[in-house]
Protein backbone atom coordinates (compact mmCIF):
# COMPACT_ATOMS: atom_id res chain seq x y z
CA UNK A 1 0.00 0.00 0.00
CA UNK A 2 3.02 2.48 1.07
CA UNK A 3 4.31 2.09 -2.60
CA UNK A 4 0.86 2.89 -4.07
CA UNK A 5 0.97 6.31 -2.42
CA UNK A 6 4.60 7.00 -2.82
CA UNK A 7 4.17 6.07 -6.85
CA UNK A 8 0.78 7.24 -8.13
CA UNK A 9 -0.65 10.53 -8.74
CA UNK A 10 -3.59 9.63 -6.28
CA UNK A 11 -3.87 11.89 -3.55
CA UNK A 12 -5.11 9.64 -0.64
CA UNK A 13 -6.14 11.29 2.51
CA UNK A 14 -6.44 9.55 5.82
CA UNK A 15 -9.87 9.20 5.56
CA UNK A 16 -9.34 7.46 2.26
CA UNK A 17 -6.87 5.05 4.02
CA UNK A 18 -9.03 4.79 7.18
CA UNK A 19 -12.22 3.72 5.68
CA UNK A 20 -10.13 1.30 3.28
CA UNK A 21 -8.29 -0.52 6.29
CA UNK A 22 -11.46 -0.73 7.81
CA UNK A 23 -13.32 -2.29 5.04
CA UNK A 24 -10.19 -4.64 4.67
CA UNK A 25 -10.02 -5.65 7.91
CA UNK A 26 -13.86 -5.88 8.03
CA UNK A 27 -13.44 -8.01 4.76
CA UNK A 28 -11.24 -10.36 6.14
CA UNK A 29 -13.19 -11.22 9.12
CA UNK A 30 -16.11 -12.70 7.18
CA UNK A 31 -14.32 -14.05 4.36
CA UNK A 32 -17.24 -16.41 3.74
CA UNK A 33 -19.09 -13.33 2.02
CA UNK A 34 -17.71 -9.74 2.56
CA UNK A 35 -19.45 -8.23 0.06
CA UNK A 36 -22.97 -9.23 1.30
CA UNK A 37 -21.96 -7.92 4.48
CA UNK A 38 -20.39 -4.35 3.36
CA UNK A 39 -23.84 -4.84 0.73
CA UNK A 40 -26.26 -4.65 4.19
CA UNK A 41 -24.32 -2.47 5.98
CA UNK A 42 -24.33 -0.06 3.68
CA UNK A 43 -27.93 -0.29 3.37
CA UNK A 44 -28.99 -0.04 7.01
CA UNK A 45 -26.59 3.19 7.02
CA UNK A 46 -27.72 4.97 3.47
CA UNK A 47 -30.49 6.85 5.18
CA UNK A 48 -28.17 8.61 7.68
CA UNK A 49 -25.53 8.84 4.92
CA UNK A 50 -28.08 11.01 2.78
CA UNK A 51 -28.80 13.03 5.25
CA UNK A 52 -25.61 14.16 6.19
CA UNK A 53 -25.18 14.81 2.58
CA UNK A 54 -27.59 16.98 2.43
CA UNK A 55 -27.06 18.77 5.49
CA UNK A 56 -23.74 19.37 4.36
CA UNK A 57 -24.98 20.70 1.16
CA UNK A 58 -23.36 17.97 -0.50
CA UNK A 59 -26.80 17.25 -2.67
CA UNK A 60 -28.87 20.01 -4.32
CA UNK A 61 -32.97 19.78 -3.52
CA UNK A 62 -33.68 17.84 -6.67
CA UNK A 63 -32.13 15.88 -9.36
CA UNK A 64 -33.45 15.32 -13.12
CA UNK A 65 -30.90 12.55 -13.26
CA UNK A 66 -29.10 9.40 -11.46
CA UNK A 67 -25.91 10.41 -13.30
CA UNK A 68 -25.77 14.14 -12.12
CA UNK A 69 -26.38 12.58 -8.17
CA UNK A 70 -23.64 9.83 -9.35
CA UNK A 71 -21.28 12.71 -10.10
CA UNK A 72 -22.00 15.02 -6.90
CA UNK A 73 -21.45 12.08 -4.85
CA UNK A 74 -17.93 11.48 -6.49
CA UNK A 75 -17.12 15.26 -5.34
CA UNK A 76 -18.11 14.86 -2.14
CA UNK A 77 -16.31 11.79 -1.20
CA UNK A 78 -13.87 11.94 -3.48
CA UNK A 79 -13.82 7.86 -4.52
CA UNK A 80 -11.51 8.84 -7.83
CA UNK A 81 -10.10 11.44 -9.99
CA UNK A 82 -11.60 9.79 -13.28
CA UNK A 83 -15.08 8.66 -12.89
CA UNK A 84 -17.02 8.32 -16.25
CA UNK A 85 -20.69 7.36 -16.72
CA UNK A 86 -22.77 5.96 -20.03
CA UNK A 87 -26.13 5.49 -20.03
CA UNK A 88 -28.92 4.28 -21.96
CA UNK A 89 -32.77 3.59 -21.78
CA UNK A 90 -31.95 0.72 -19.43
CA UNK A 91 -28.53 0.93 -17.99
CA UNK A 92 -26.62 3.13 -16.76
CA UNK A 93 -22.19 2.20 -16.47
CA UNK A 94 -20.17 3.65 -13.91
CA UNK A 95 -16.04 3.60 -14.70
CA UNK A 96 -14.08 4.79 -11.74
CA UNK A 97 -10.17 4.90 -11.95
CA UNK A 98 -7.43 5.91 -9.76
CA UNK A 99 -4.19 6.04 -10.81
CA UNK A 100 -3.55 2.32 -10.63
CA UNK A 101 -7.08 0.91 -9.29
CA UNK A 102 -10.58 1.86 -9.16
CA UNK A 103 -10.70 3.92 -5.91
CA UNK A 104 -9.51 5.51 -3.15
CA UNK A 105 -11.21 3.44 -0.75
CA UNK A 106 -10.86 -0.43 -1.99
CA UNK A 107 -10.47 -2.44 0.26
CA UNK A 108 -8.37 -4.92 -1.48
CA UNK A 109 -5.96 -2.61 -3.10
CA UNK A 110 -5.51 0.48 -0.19
CA UNK A 111 -6.87 -1.87 2.54
CA UNK A 112 -4.75 -4.98 1.73
CA UNK A 113 -7.41 -7.09 2.35
CA UNK A 114 -6.52 -10.63 1.44
CA UNK A 115 -9.98 -11.96 0.03
CA UNK A 116 -11.38 -13.46 -2.60
CA UNK A 117 -14.00 -11.32 -4.40
CA UNK A 118 -15.06 -8.02 -3.78
CA UNK A 119 -15.99 -5.69 -0.43
CA UNK A 120 -16.87 -2.72 -2.41
CA UNK A 121 -19.27 -0.06 -0.79
CA UNK A 122 -19.92 1.82 -3.80
CA UNK A 123 -22.17 0.11 -5.73
CA UNK A 124 -25.07 -0.15 -3.02
CA UNK A 125 -24.10 3.08 -1.51
CA UNK A 126 -25.39 4.96 -5.33
CA UNK A 127 -28.41 2.70 -5.45
CA UNK A 128 -29.32 3.46 -1.85
CA UNK A 129 -28.72 7.36 -2.01
CA UNK A 130 -30.46 7.42 -5.58
CA UNK A 131 -33.28 5.87 -3.87
CA UNK A 132 -33.38 8.72 -1.23
CA UNK A 133 -33.26 11.13 -4.10
CA UNK A 134 -36.16 9.05 -5.94
CA UNK A 135 -34.26 7.14 -8.70
CA UNK A 136 -35.17 3.60 -8.53
CA UNK A 137 -32.06 2.02 -10.03
CA UNK A 138 -30.33 -1.88 -8.97
CA UNK A 139 -27.02 -2.46 -9.46
CA UNK A 140 -26.56 -5.22 -12.08
CA UNK A 141 -24.37 -8.21 -10.18
CA UNK A 142 -22.00 -9.97 -12.71
CA UNK A 143 -20.74 -13.80 -11.30
CA UNK A 144 -22.13 -12.54 -7.99
CA UNK A 145 -20.19 -9.18 -8.01
CA UNK A 146 -21.59 -5.60 -8.14
CA UNK A 147 -18.25 -4.72 -9.30
CA UNK A 148 -16.27 -5.59 -12.55
CA UNK A 149 -12.65 -4.83 -12.64
CA UNK A 150 -11.40 -4.05 -15.50
CA UNK A 151 -7.46 -2.37 -16.44
CA UNK A 152 -7.14 -0.87 -12.95
CA UNK A 153 -10.72 0.20 -13.35
CA UNK A 154 -13.73 -0.79 -11.41
CA UNK A 155 -17.01 -1.06 -13.17
CA UNK A 156 -20.40 -0.87 -11.79
CA UNK A 157 -23.85 -1.09 -14.20
CA UNK A 158 -27.25 -0.56 -12.80
CA UNK A 159 -30.90 -1.33 -14.74
CA UNK A 160 -33.00 1.57 -14.73
CA UNK A 161 -36.26 0.85 -13.12
CA UNK A 162 -37.57 3.92 -13.62
CA UNK A 163 -36.40 7.24 -15.69
CA UNK A 164 -37.54 10.08 -13.52
CA UNK A 165 -37.05 10.73 -9.85
CA UNK A 166 -40.33 9.84 -8.01
CA UNK A 167 -40.06 11.97 -5.28
CA UNK A 168 -42.03 15.19 -5.50
CA UNK A 169 -40.44 18.72 -4.92
CA UNK A 170 -42.03 20.80 -2.00
CA UNK A 171 -43.37 22.86 -4.19
CA UNK A 172 -44.93 20.35 -5.91
CA UNK A 173 -46.39 18.66 -2.93
CA UNK A 174 -47.94 22.31 -2.05
CA UNK A 175 -49.83 21.96 -5.43
CA UNK A 176 -51.09 18.67 -4.95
Amino acid sequence: MTDYIQNSNSKITPQHFICASLLGRLAELVSSAPQEVINTTIKTSASNIHNMLKLGGHLKDNYRTFEELILDMNKSFDFCNDLKITSDDEYVEITLKDAICGCKYCPKVIGEAEIDGTACPIPILFEQVGKKEGFDYSVIKVNGSCVVKKDNSCIIKFSKCNNKPTRKTWRESLHM
